[in-house]
C-alpha cells in the first residue's frame, strides 16, 4: 500500500501571490519614503525647540527675566553691527554667558548648529565659546531660528530680520486667531522657517501650538 506524500513547499501560484504582495509593500514604502525622511528633521527641530524653551524658562527663573530680543546695551556687547538675527543671538549669548550660572550646549543638540552668518562680534569675550563671535542657532535647513521676547512683538518689523545662507528674510511673531492676541503673549516665541526656508508659512515649526 502506497502512502501519498503531501509537499510542504509553495506552489507556483502561491509564490506568485507572495511576490505580488511584497511588490505592493515595497511600492508603498518607496512612495512614503520621502515624507518619512522629511519628518525626521522636523521631529528633531521640534524636540530642540522644546528643549530650548525649557532652558529659557530656567534662565528666567534664575535671572528674573527672559532673554531680550536685542542685546543692545548688554554688558560687553557694545554697539550692534547690524539688526539681523538679533533675538536668537541674544538667546545664545544669554544661555552661555560667563555671568550666567547655567548653560545650554547648542553643539550637543540635534536639530541645531551654530553659525555666524552676519559676522558680528561682542566687544569682549562674554560667553563660554572661547571667542567673541555672536552665534546664531540654525535649524536643520540652514536658516537661523527666530526668537522674540513678548515685550517686543509689536516691534517685530524692526527686530525680525534674519540673515542666513539664503540671504536676508523677515519673520513676524504669530497671533492666536481665537484669542485675537499674540500667541504666548506673556512669554516668548521661537520659530523655525521649516523646510521651505520661508517664515510665516504653513511648514513653520514653533515652540507653541498654532492654528
Amino acid at each position: 500500500m502506497m502512502v501519498k506524500r503531501h509537499s510542504s513547499g509553495f506552489t507556483l501560484i502561491e509564490l506568485l501571490v507572495v511576490m505580488a504582495i511584497i511588490g505592493v509593500l515595497v511600492g508603498i514604502g518607496i512612495a512614503f519614503l520621502p515624507a518619512m525622511l522629511r519628518q525626521g528633521p522636523k521631529t528633531a527641530v521640534q524636540t530642540f525647540l522644546k528643549t530650548l524653551s525649557a532652558a529659557i524658562e530656567t534662565y528666567k527663573s534664575n535671572e528674573g527675566a527672559y532673554p531680550p530680543t536685542s542685546l543692545e546695551g548688554f554688558p560687553g556687547v557694545g554697539a550692534l553691527a547690524n539688526t539681523e538675527n538679533l533675538g536668537i543671538e541674544a538667546v545664545v549669548v544669554c544661555l552661555n554667558s560667563t555671568r550666567y550660572t547655567g548653560s545650554f550646549d547648542f553643539t550637543e543638540t540635534q536639530g541645531c548648529k551654530l553659525e555666524n552668518y552676519d559676522g558680528d562680534f561682542t566687544q569682549v569675550q562674554i560667553t563660554r565659546f572661547g571667542d567673541k563671535s555672536m552665534f546664531e542657532a540654525v535649524d536643520h535647513w540652514g536658516t537661523p531660528y527666530v526668537y522674540f521676547n513678548a515685550q517686543d512683538y509689536g516691534r517685530a518689523e524692526d527686530l525680525g530680520k534674519v540673515s542666513g545662507a539664503e540671504g536676508t528674510i523677515k519673520c513676524l511673531p504669530y497671533k492666536d486667531p481665537k484669542l485675537k492676541r499674540w500667541a504666548r503673549w506673556d512669554k516668548f516665541q521661537i520659530i523655525s522657517a521649516g523646510p521651505d526656508k520661508v517664515f510665516n508659512t504653513g511648514d513653520d515649526i514653533t515652540d507653541f501650538e498654532r492654528e
